[in-house]
């Protein structure tokens, strides 16, 4: 969507890359281009997308949504993926870390540009953990926003307005630090207790 969508862009190569190479590429100006909503960027090396254990989530990433651009195609030697717990566990084991770290730089903040980009990081983190918890019932994924809302929502009726709301943030990010700070005490607490839940439940299923 115009203005909303931004691009990801991973980079595997196969020595590290250095800080200063890393801050460059940080750098890249996407102002010039009024239909996306920024770049954001990983780096990992082909050693490290090879152990599946630790990079899952990207591996996916590029198996099943990538677009092959420069250097060698990976897509063909990655496995194949389906949705099922270990997809739905990248998504839901970090939540809570993440929910921690989001309220931590949101506690009186003043740079509202930095409040935005962590209102809507966030909410997207939250919204897509959200539409893991019914991965394994419905036997589907997406990464896209409001159908991430649906699908959720159709479990949880009775979150639907916070699943919502959610999603506005994440298209609308406030400037207020404090309003994005008691959504995440709310239904972000919400959020971190069902995941524990999960995660719970799928750890007893592995020891049976």
């Amino acid at each position: 969507m115009e203005g909303i969508s931004d691009i990801d862009l991973l980079v595997v190569t196969h020595q590290p890359w250095t800080d200063e190479t890393k801050s460059r590429l940080q750098a890249l100006d996407t102002s010039s281009h009024p239909l996306i909503n920024g770049v954001e960027f990983a780096v990992c090396t082909l050693n490290e997308l090879l152990e599946p254990r630790r990079f899952h989530l990207i591996s996916f990433m590029i198996k099943v949504y990538g677009v092959h651009l420069y250097g060698e195609n990976l897509q063909p030697d990655l496995p194949d993926f389906h949705p099922d717990a270990d997809l739905a566990r990248d998504h839901i084991a970090s939540i809570s870390d993440q929910i921690v770290l989001a309220v931590n730089d949101l506690k009186g903040n003043e740079d509202t540009d930095d409040v935005m980009d962590c209102c809507t990081w966030i909410m997207k983190l939250i919204i897509r953990c959200g539409m893991a918890f019914v991965i394994e019932k419905e036997k589907t994924y997406t990464r896209d926003l409001y159908p991430a809302y649906q699908l959720l929502s159709s479990h949880y009726p009775e979150k639907e307005i916070e699943m919502r709301r959610a999603v506005e943030y994440a298209i609308n990010p406030v400037r207020d630090p404090e309003e994005v700070i008691r959504f995440l005490n709310g239904f972000g607490d919400w959020i971190v207790k069902e995941a524990e839940s999960w995660l719970n439940i799928h750890r007893e299923e592995q020891h049976e």
